[in-house]
């Protein structure tokens, strides 16, 4: 656990004797001074920059080491001792004593909230991979990886939901320790083999004192207050996730859970972690479409519509008349390639071009059941509409851009979160088609669509072939 010093209090020597003593908000607030001894008054003078409580109590440990006065008193009760080993059980007796009082006073700052819990990540990332240390409590659970994106996941692994089991990849091995070693061991050393770019970590506890901040939002599903620190977020439609927090840049977050009825647990944190994601990928250029989609002519399709629109309507209709595959029954993630491999087995870069739009699987596919771990090239998005025949109406630029971006659920927690999303759905509609369809729920409305993608596809084969044919003249 990171800790580090609350603001708003201040350590005054009166009349020899040491007082931790609030100011400002805090004195509003009625919050307590209290009197620290001369080892609370070393550790809060330590703490002022943040660690962790272990390295905290490791540095009074070496402050009361053998030179010192607890150290001494030690070796003066066992002076008349010959064994070596006597005075080093005494000695770890005395350290171990330390580090649990060390703990104990965090653990009455934190309530008190004197101290708070910063978010740092569970590990420390270099270049080439990364070393994680953490409480058997909290074991390693596996690398989430969607769209390529490694997430390091740490608690208890019956709380993950069976869902996220195709993306789950194995990548770590325990340091030179064998099984019962690490079952048995207060800390486990643990080698990732490949780089994570986000951490979450599931506590079953109660979470210490936390300012909440501005609020962003607030709704019946979701609370989002930014603080110093970053975020922290409640969830008040669910009752298994007491709050969670997440840092600036998304690469780690903390979900406290009470964790009583596992099965609920497990599906709200399915829920839950998705926000943090989407959040996270909003920041590497992967955007989230509300959205069904199906595979046609190797590239997907998207199809998307206001709730009762019929999207997933439209995508079986297309499965039941032309076989075609649904890729993701409600959620798909957008990404811009660097010249990877889909699943089609072929670049999907263009000559000429920075790359092209891909669909990404993701766990995440509302009541559907359907998801995908495969990517794909995006064909085009199908904004869907009520009518009583089946029809296409030509939208503006402004309107493509608009619509797309309405579609999204990508977070628009500020200003600049929009501008974001805003700016993704200009270079979507440059980049793919972008059509309006007014339709009906039966069969004609999936005909008139593949009508309209094949046409396109003979038109983009026959330019193909003019290009092919003049550089060959060349």
């Amino acid at each position: 656990m990171w800790i580090k010093r609350q603001e708003g209090y201040c350590l005054k020597e009166i009349a020899g004797v040491h007082y931790l003593l609030p100011y400002g908000q805090k004195v509003a607030d009625q919050r307590k001074g209290i009197v620290l001894n001369e080892t609370g008054v070393f550790l809060w003078n330590e703490l002022k920059t943040s660690m962790t409580d272990d390295a905290l109590a490791e540095k009074l440990v070496h402050y009361y080491s053998a030179d010192g006065e607890a150290a001494n008193e030690t070796q003066d009760e066992i002076q008349d001792q010959t064994k070596d080993k006597i005075q080093n059980q005494v000695q770890d007796q005395i350290q171990d004593q330390i580090r649990q009082d060390v703990k104990q006073f965090v653990q009455e700052l934190l309530s008190l909230g004197i101290l708070q819990e910063c978010l740092r990540p569970v590990c420390a990332e270099d270049a080439d991979d990364v070393t994680c240390v953490y409480p058997t409590k909290e074991p390693f659970v596996g690398c989430l990886e969607i769209a390529g994106m490694p997430i390091a996941l740490y608690g208890s692994r019956e709380l993950i939901s069976s869902q996220f089991d195709a993306f789950l990849k194995d990548c770590s091995s325990a340091q030179g320790k064998s099984k019962s070693e690490l079952q048995t061991e207060s800390q486990i050393k643990m080698q990732i083999k490949m780089p994570v770019q986000m951490q979450i970590e599931i506590l079953q506890r109660t979470t210490s004192f936390h300012p909440n901040g501005k609020t962003l939002i607030r709704n019946e599903e979701l609370v989002v207050c930014e603080n110093e620190q970053g975020y922290i977020i409640l969830f008040p439609s669910m009752n298994q996730i007491r709050e969670a927090h997440m840092t600036s840049d998304g690469r780690f977050a903390q979900i406290y859970v009470k964790g009583v009825d596992k099965e609920k647990t497990k599906e709200e944190l399915f829920h839950a972690i998705r926000h943090f994601f989407l959040f996270f990928a909003q920041r590497q250029g992967f955007f989230a479409i509300h959205s069904a989609s199906i595979l046609y002519r190797d590239q997907v399709w998207l199809f998307s519509g206001h709730s009762g629109m019929g999207k997933s309507t439209h995508t079986n209709l297309w499965k039941e008349q032309f076989g075609t595959e649904i890729i993701n029954g409600d959620l798909n993630l957008i990404g811009w390639s660097n010249g990877e491999q889909t699943n089609i087995g072929q670049s999907v870069d263009k000559p000429g071009s920075k790359g092209h739009p891909i669909v990404y699987g993701m766990p995440w596919c509302g009541t559907s059941g359907i998801a995908s771990t495969k990517s794909y090239p995006l064909g085009g998005i199908v904004l869907l509409g009520r009518s009583d025949n089946d029809h296409f109406e030509s939208l503006t630029n402004d309107q493509k851009i608009v619509r797309v971006m309405q579609r999204m659920i990508s977070p628009v927690w500020t200003e600049d979160m929009l501008e974001t999303n805003l700016k993704y759905a200009a270079k979507l509609a440059k980049e793919v088609p972008i059509y309006y369809l007014l339709c009906t729920k039966e069969p004609s409305a999936a005909q008139v669509m593949k009508a309209q993608i094949d046409q396109k596809e003979i038109r983009r084969m026959k330019e193909q072939d003019s290009i092919d044919r003049e550089e060959m003249q060349r």
